[in-house]
């Protein structure tokens, strides 16, 4: 399945991928998405998790200038991005090293107007941190769309009820949408995200819209030690097809979205 261009507009699309808590397989969802919807969208791959940040391990790269460089040295933020492939961009950070780095705090709005000043990018995803940071919160406030990612485990859970909560007075509920990892087949994904949905129902009254799962293989493990995108390495495999079945998805939506916004202004 070929995933489909969007309709160029005068922003790019911004998408924030999260979790409530850490190994669920956020980064490795936001790094196999981003490079399936660069296939026919210009994409920037942002990782804005400004202590542990591990995009470029992904993709077994060593960008020469990174984040860091841009909030701490006045490094114009162009000269960070990264060319991956055609259409495709990653924006890497440096890991913390010492205690001066839990000091790190980021201006998010301020480094995404430059780079719509200086790129025409269709679609941008943030890999925020793990949790409920500031710097996630001015993530999901940019964003278009919210993606909480989401496994089986009580823990995840929990955490992603949390993070949810912590959302609502700031974010439009229609703008999140759910991501279950890790799973043996969509009945059991359904059954997840039904998991979560009833403990928001009750207790926020809210239902978020689940946009699809992926699910367990081996192959996962591999293609991170290989520091290679399993997209790429394995097309035919069912995890490739559950990812291009999740970007034709999003790109749906943001059609959509935009068409509904074009008729409100009229």
């Amino acid at each position: 399945m070929k995933t489909k261009g969007i309709i160029k507009k005068n922003k790019p699309f911004l998408i924030s991928i999260c979790s409530g808590k850490g190994g669920v397989g956020k980064s490795f969802i936001a790094a196999n998405l981003s490079s399936s919807l660069s296939k026919s969208n210009k994409t920037l791959l942002w990782d804005v998790d400004v202590y542990f940040p591990n995009q470029h391990l992904m993709f077994g790269l060593e960008p020469p200038i990174r984040l860091n460089d841009v909030y701490s040295n006045d490094v114009p933020v162009n000269r960070a991005i990264y060319n991956v492939a055609e259409n495709f961009y990653l924006l890497a950070d440096t890991p913390a090293t010492g205690k001066f780095d839990l000091l790190r705090t980021i201006d998010i709005k301020k480094i995404y107007d430059d780079i719509v000043q200086e790129f025409d990018f269709d679609i941008i995803i943030m890999d925020t941190a793990a949790g409920g940071t500031f710097e996630v919160l001015q993530c999901a406030m940019l964003s278009d769309m919210i993606i909480v990612v989401i496994t089986d485990e009580p823990t995840s859970l929990l955490d992603a009820y949390a993070l949810v909560k912590l959302f609502l007075p700031y974010l439009e509920t229609e703008n999140i949408k759910l991501i279950v990892n890790n799973v043996i087949d969509s009945d059991d994904a359904v059954d997840v995200s039904q998991k979560l949905n009833l403990a928001t129902d009750k207790f926020l009254e809210l239902q978020l819209e689940y946009i699809g799962y992926i699910p367990y293989s081996r192959l996962v493990r591999l293609s991170i030690i290989q520091q290679k995108i399993l997209i790429e390495s394995y097309p035919d495999d069912d995890i490739t097809n559950a990812i291009e079945n999740i970007a034709d998805d999003i790109i749906n939506k943001i059609e959509n979205k935009r068409i509904n916004q074009t008729v409100n202004m009229k």
